[in-house]
């Protein structure tokens, strides 16, 4: 709780009047109504990720094989969770000129996940420095993220892979 030695609780009851902090915490308590929300959330967990999945299927199916294009993860053995729909382009094409394309088109691509090592806390504070992680640095040059969300159909993850092809080739 905040990093604190203690607790509010303690606080409250009377038995503390100060406190000191140690490490970096957060505050992770949820409203109730935060609480009820993830409740039906929960319910739709199993739903979400069985389409989130045939999405994928999806996008692997339209995407494979293109020329500049891999799909990271396709041998991965374990049960993804199908978060996000990430693509490698080769070193020869410019992803920012890609996700500018697309967003010509209302398709909203992105970047998961710089280095974090790169990030200013690790940076200034751990002393990380570019050059440090470089296989970590190149990937995360050429990585682009596809949409996926439970709202997409078949058609639209088949008109987004159309366009990804499209604006490949140009």
């Amino acid at each position: 709780s905040h990093g604190m030695e203690t607790l509010s609780w303690d606080k409250y009851r009377g038995h503390l009047s100060s406190y000191d902090i140690r490490e970096l915490g957060y505050n992770y308590r949820t409203t109730e109504i935060q609480s009820a929300l993830g409740l039906v959330q929960l319910r739709k967990l199993d739903r979400n990720n069985k389409k989130r999945k045939r999405l994928v299927e999806i996008y692997q199916r339209e995407l494979q094989g293109i020329e500049g294009i891999s799909i990271p993860f396709l041998k991965f053995k374990g049960n993804p969770s199908y978060h996000l729909f990430p693509i490698l382009l080769a070193p020869s094409i410019n992803r920012n000129r890609v996700m500018e394309r697309l967003k010509d088109f209302g398709i909203q691509a992105s970047v998961h996940y710089p280095p974090v090592h790169l990030f200013s806390l690790y940076r200034n504070q751990l002393g990380y420095k570019k050059g440090d992680l470089p296989e970590t640095e190149e990937v995360s040059q050429r990585e682009m993220t596809l949409p996926l969300h439970p709202l997409l159909d078949t058609g639209d993850v088949k008109w987004i892979a159309k366009k990804v092809r499209e604006i490949i080739g140009e």
